[in-house]
């Protein structure tokens, strides 16, 4: 008699497995996610979410008040200071893979991989001072009251100081507004 129960107990459980499993294999058929009527087109461009005037470099030049030829001018030193940076920056990005493959390899030569950063190092140095060669020719096409309108602001999607307009990297804690006191560490 044990034996009769047990098999139909296990004929019970099985049946009660197979019918939640019909049951919601049939809800998930019947969900709204596929009856979701489409979506109406968007607009290009919604009337009150129109580009801001300075969102583009471009934008911002003519905010400037550059003039057609100052535009154009600009446009070439970028493009000298692009001929100039490419081959560094195929070179950087050659020696780091190698660097990278060097650090992989247990039997590496330490002087190995301190001549290549010492190569990293002076391609970095050399890159940073083309940047700046950039932003000194690029500001000699403006005249003075164009450079008091620029002020702080950013060229060539860099603000004052070469530093990119983004916020603090991951993890770091974002510089204290200069009329601020420095924030005090929990006195315990």
């Amino acid at each position: 008699m044990d034996e009769e129960n047990t098999m139909n107990a296990r004929t019970v459980v099985a049946m009660a497995v197979m019918m939640l499993m019909m049951v919601g294999t049939q809800a998930q058929a019947k969900s709204p996610r596929g009856e979701r009527p489409p979506r109406a087109p968007r607009p290009a461009v919604a009337p009150d979410h129109q580009r801001l005037p300075g969102h583009s470099k471009l934008d911002r030049m003519i905010e400037l008040g550059l003039s057609d030829s100052q535009i154009l001018e600009i446009d070439q030193v970028r493009q000298d200071h692009m001929e100039k940076v490419l081959p560094l920056k195929r070179e950087l990005h050659d020696l780091m893979e190698q660097k990278r493959e060097l650090g992989e390899d247990a039997s590496t030569n330490r002087d190995k991989i301190v001549q290549l950063s010492k190569k990293l190092g002076d391609i970095q140095a050399d890159l940073e001072g083309l940047r700046i060669d950039l932003i000194t020719d690029a500001k000699k096409v403006l005249s003075d009251e164009q450079l008091e309108k620029l002020g702080d602001r950013e060229l060539f999607g860099m603000h004052k100081g070469g530093r990119f307009p983004h916020g603090p990297r991951r993890g770091q804690q974002p510089p204290p507004p200069p009329d601020s006191p420095e924030p005090h560490q929990d006195q315990r």
